[in-house]
Order: structure tokens, then sequence, then C-alpha cells
């Protein structure tokens, strides 16, 4: 990312600039924590780099690509075939069981059948210690179970980078821990994670911290405890 800017209009000329010519470069088989206090950015510069909201300017290169050229429909696709996302409220259909949850990215899949889809589904349950939870739904699922399945349906497409915006916000101490040793796995097996949070013990797991204040990075650590 070269110059990258975002600024939102809180209405009557009131400009709030989210993000202020910032620089960034992750390599591939990155583990980035992205904090800073309520305000400072990090949201937007995740919904930046995940695809779901465009600067205003600079540039964002990824793989090869310069996002800021790319017309919809193909930032659509990046979004289902090269990244997934983890969000704090799991985003779970209720009433969809977890393999079928996990297996809904692959519907917008081009040569996805219903088998090889739940085929996939189930393998990435077996990722996440919870092929046995296959065919409960996520009000029989604890937070944590539930926060697990979320994250087999970020797998699910075989995504270059996960993105999780803060993933442990609503899960206890336990089950925190359970989610981040499979995101340190994930990553130890050379899949790319970025995510948000404001708990420095679950940016701990990370490779590297990147902090930021009123939409710029102040300081951009590698985490000597994970080297």
């Amino acid at each position: 990312m070269e110059k990258i800017k975002k600024i939102y209009n809180n209405g009557e000329d009131n400009e709030v600039v989210a993000l202020r010519d910032l620089d960034l470069e992750i390599e591939k088989g990155d583990f980035v924590a992205i904090m800073g206090p309520s305000g400072s950015g990090k949201s937007t510069l995740m919904h930046v780099i995940g695809f779901l909201d465009k600067a205003d300017s600079g540039d964002y290169f990824f793989e090869d690509k310069n996002v800021v050229t790319l017309t919809d429909d193909e930032l659509a696709e990046i979004r289902n075939k090269r990244v997934g996302f983890v969000f704090q409220a799991f985003n779970l259909l209720p009433r969809t069981s977890a393999l079928d949850n996990v297996a809904l990215p692959m519907l917008y899949a081009a040569n996805s059948t219903q088998e090889n889809s739940e085929e996939r589904a189930l393998e990435m349950l077996k990722q996440v210690d919870l092929e046995s939870r296959k065919d409960h739904h996520p009000s029989e699922l604890s937070g944590g179970q539930q926060q697990r399945v979320a994250i087999a349906r970020a797998l699910v497409n075989d995504p270059a980078v996960i993105f999780a915006d803060e993933p442990t916000g609503n899960l206890d101490t336990k089950s925190s821990e359970e989610v981040m040793n499979i995101f340190k796995r994930l990553n130890d097996s050379g899949r790319t994670l970025i995510f948000v949070t404001h708990e420095e013990d679950v940016a701990a797991y990370a490779k590297r911290i990147i902090r930021l204040k009123d939409g710029a990075i102040i300081s951009d650590e590698i985490n000597r405890n994970r080297i």
C-alpha cells in the first residue's frame, strides 16, 4: 500500500480522515496484528486491505494487481477466491448446520458440486476439531465453537490471506486461546494472517505488531517472542 488515504464525511462538511497517506507492505506468510485505540483507523485499514472498502487515493497492489483499478466484479472474485474473513460476531446462518455454513462460500465457486462442497467443508471442520459437530446449528454451539466454524468457512476456498476483525472479542479466555492457536497453526503451515485486536495478549500470537493512531502507523515491530 502506498499513500493510502480514506476520508469519511459526517455531514455538514465535517470530514474525518481515517487513514492518512499510509504506506504498508505485508509479505506472504506474515502473521500481522493491527492495534490502536478506538478511532485510530484499524478497522478501516482492515476493510481496505480486505477489499471490503476502497481507499479514496493511493495505490494498493495485491498479487501484482493494483486494486484501485479493479472493477467491482474483479474485487468480488478476489474476496471469494483469494481471501477469507473471520469476524467478531461469527456471522453464521442461524438455521443452517455447521457443515452447510462452512460450505456456503463454495456455492459461488465455479465447478463446485454439492458433493465436493460437503467433502471440502467436512475437511475444514476437521482442521478446527469440529467434525463431530457438523450437524449442529450455531445455537447448539459455544461461542468458541462458532468462531471455529467461522474459521473453517474462511478456509474452505483455500485463500491466500485470512483477515480477522477482533476474532476473540466475544470469547472467554480459554476459547480465545483455542482460536489463536488455530491461527498460529495455520500461519506455521504458510498461511498469511492479518487481524485487528485491542488485546495485547492476543496480539502476542502475531509475528509482527502494527500500531495505529489518528489514521497513521506509529510503530511496526517484529514480535521477538515469536521468531
